[in-house]
């Protein structure tokens, strides 16, 4: 079964950054190793600012929508980011702010009584490059310091329902969805006859109304499936956020 592994981030501005990097490169490691060949994500609050600093390899950009060079608002260079980037260059990890649709020049994610800065980022591995749509910086007022990011990817993923990654990640699998072909209509509605048996009209009949829907969208999967009807592609949207004392439904 294929995994797409996806971390959330936090370096304490107050500790050695040499301290937390050997951490978070032990981490990297661990994380490479357990899922090899895997599309992976980090994102979060790296207290790191990396400027314009680029990448050494730019032509891995080529097949992307990704813009090769980054171009952020935030100019500023400190030790953090040159340590940052440096780990991304060892692990061929990569930025996205800065060089994603929405995201060019790279948006303020900090803005408070230090100024504005840029220190919270997606980052993701070469394979996940050509996944890449977008991603945004959301305008969005809050108590905090931190603006939340949203990161939206195309992806083959299989239908799956919404996952909560603790309180600051959500992760939302748009249902699948088929183009339709008249000429495969008739097949179509033999393989929904031949699917809802009584026990399925059973199972809807008794169900909470979530669990009938889940039912019922398994029962067009499967037939759509049977006659290879077009799949449009997913989309997949992660959004980023630390808990700013508001409801997640005025974010998502």
């Amino acid at each position: 079964m294929n995994t797409s592994p996806q971390g959330l981030v936090y370096f304490n501005p107050s500790y050695n950054p040499h301290t937390w990097f050997e951490v978070f490169e032990e981490t990297l490691d661990k994380v490479e190793s357990a899922h090899t060949g895997c599309n992976f994500i980090l994102c979060g609050d790296f207290n790191s600012r990396i400027g314009d600093l680029q990448d050494e390899e730019d032509t891995i950009f080529e097949d992307t929508i990704l813009e090769a060079r980054r171009n952020s608002l935030d100019k500023t260079v400190n030790t953090r980011g040159r340590l940052l980037l440096d780990l991304f260059e060892k692990h061929a990890l990569y930025c996205l702010n800065g060089r994603s649709p929405g995201d060019i020049p790279g948006n303020f994610t900090f803005i408070g009584g230090q100024g504005k800065s840029v220190i919270d980022y997606f980052v993701t591995n070469m394979t996940n490059l050509p996944n890449i749509q977008e991603m945004n910086v959301l305008e969005i007022a809050t108590a905090a310091d931190h603006l939340p990011l949203e990161l939206c990817l195309n992806t083959n993923l299989r239908d799956q329902e919404t996952e909560d990654r603790g309180n600051n990640l959500e992760v939302r699998y748009k249902p699948r969805k088929w183009k339709w072909k008249e000429e495969l209509g008739k097949e179509y509605g033999k393989n929904m006859t031949r699917s809802v048996t009584s026990e399925e009209i059973k199972k809807i009949a008794t169900s909470s109304t979530r669990e009938s829907y889940l039912i019922l969208r398994q029962l067009i999967t499967n037939a759509a499936e049977k006659i290879s009807v077009p799949e449009c592609q997913t989309k997949l949207v992660y959004r980023m956020y630390k808990e700013y004392g508001l409801r997640r439904s005025q974010l998502i």
